[in-house]
């Protein structure tokens, strides 16, 4: 029988032997473990963007501007880092903007934005929201090739994320831009706007912020749905 000194040396070789086969293993386990979160990381992408596609694309639209929710101007009168940041995705995407933050209002950059984020690029010139309304019947394609086109439509029709312009001062014409959270229910319509005040008090059309509004049916000048083509 062995003494205690003799099995710790005995214990001892092992272990000189079994160490680099240890260590060899957990290399190989940290990298295994590494791949499958990666793959684990890359599947959730991938659902998430699978589900995102077969929401409707309004819905994209506004859960886009939802991440600008509450934001207000910082740098001074329309102009603010996410502003910025926002013109920035729209030039990368190829829109060839003849205008610059902090130069002008933003409630159409802002829809346009978020219909960027949704997949469809609108044209530039609807920043000035006077000619938004006259894009109906137009078709646009989805970064994935599907064919949408603009409908005009009443309020009482307006889809999540339709394209609302307003008319604040009657008789002016457009004058504002948002999109429509839901359609026109007992004569008011949710919205959720660029470049407004969080309440009556304020500008309506260059309040510098974002927020979810509720505007009556009196205030509404039209409403374009983005259905598919």
């Amino acid at each position: 029988m062995s003494t205690p000194r003799e099995q710790l040396e005995a214990d001892r070789h092992r272990l000189a032997h079994e160490v680099p086969r240890l260590r060899v293993a957990a290399r190989k386990h940290r990298t295994l473990s590494g791949r499958v979160k990666r793959l684990r990381s890359r599947i959730k992408r991938r659902r998430g963007t699978i589900m995102d596609m077969n929401r409707p694309i309004g819905t994209r639209a506004l859960s886009a501007a939802a991440t600008q929710l509450g934001k207000t101007e910082t740098s001074g009168p329309n102009d603010a880092p996410w502003l910025r940041a926002m013109e920035a995705d729209l030039v990368r995407a190829g829109s060839s903007l003849s205008w610059m933050i902090p130069d002008n209002p933003y409630c159409g950059m802002g829809v346009l934005w978020s219909w960027l984020k949704a997949g469809i690029r609108f044209p530039d010139n609807w920043v000035g929201t006077t000619n938004i309304l006259s894009a109906a019947g137009q078709t646009f394609s989805e970064r994935n090739g599907r064919k949408f086109k603009l409908v005009r439509v009443a309020p009482e029709q307006a889809k999540p994320g339709a394209i609302v312009v307003f008319d604040f001062v009657p008789g002016t014409g457009a004058d504002h831009t948002g999109l429509a959270r839901g359609a026109l229910r007992s004569g008011e319509m949710p919205t959720r706007e660029f470049n407004t005040s969080p309440s009556n008090s304020g500008s309506q059309a260059n309040g510098g912020g974002v927020f979810d509004r509720t505007r009556p049916r009196s205030l509404i000048l039209g409403v374009l749905n983005v259905v598919p083509a």
